[in-house]
């Protein structure tokens, strides 16, 4: 069972264009428009679909070369289930692909990680962010190892797949310990916390479309 000093998945995530932003609280209220965060943009009508397409690594320890493809479709069947107004469709067109993930033998450490975590390093993901807040891409990598060396289960990779894609659709960190979404999860797979946060964020895209400083 992954724990902090085994798994700690979204204290390692890193969004390059500004710092992970803070656990959002989840109150049984409206939401309240604060400041802008990172999203896309989502019709009010109707759901929007983004594509997430896999590049399949030239070597992979743990078949994701054979099982990718697979791995990847439960993921997006996971968030999917929660009928969200975002949605995802797994393509295998890279160059349209609103969502590119990418496992890697290993991802650097981090250097700006205050707790040292960077050792359990097992993802990250990157957003394209215009000059109004809206996300235009995502960029997710998996790592197979962590900066030392210590491998990752299958199991592991795939929790870390599924939170990843959370921050692709734009979710923040979780404050719950039982959500996924957490900073240092202590489950493997989506909880009603995880739909909470996800129904409670998404419902954010109503909110008046401001300038946001975007950290290149």
């Amino acid at each position: 069972m992954p724990g902090r000093n085994r798994f700690s998945i979204a204290a390692a995530t890193v969004i390059l264009t500004g710092a992970c932003a803070p656990a959002m609280r989840l109150g049984d209220g409206p939401p309240a428009c604060a400041s802008p965060r990172p999203h896309w943009a989502i019709p009010a009508a109707s759901p929007r679909t983004l594509g997430v397409a896999f590049a399949t690594p030239g070597r992979s320890r743990d078949g994701w070369g054979i099982y990718g493809d697979q791995r990847l479709r439960a993921a997006v069947a996971a968030w999917n289930a929660l009928a969200l107004p975002l949605r995802l469709r797994v393509t295998t067109d890279l160059a349209s692909a609103d969502i590119r993930v990418t496992v890697v033998d290993a991802l650097p450490a981090d250097s700006d990680d205050p707790e040292g975590l960077r050792r359990y390093r097992a993802g990250v993901t990157r957003l394209d962010v215009s000059a109004l807040g809206t996300l235009r891409r995502a960029h997710v990598g998996i790592a197979e190892r962590s900066p030392l060396g210590t491998p990752y289960s299958v199991d592991e990779q795939m929790a870390t797949l599924v939170h990843e894609l959370g921050h692709a659709m734009g979710l923040p960190h979780a404050e719950h310990r039982l959500a996924l979404m957490a900073a240092q999860p202590i489950v493997t797979s989506l909880t009603p916390a995880d739909a909470r946060l996800a129904a409670r964020t998404l419902a954010l895209r109503d909110c008046p479309q401001t300038s946001v400083a975007v950290r290149r």
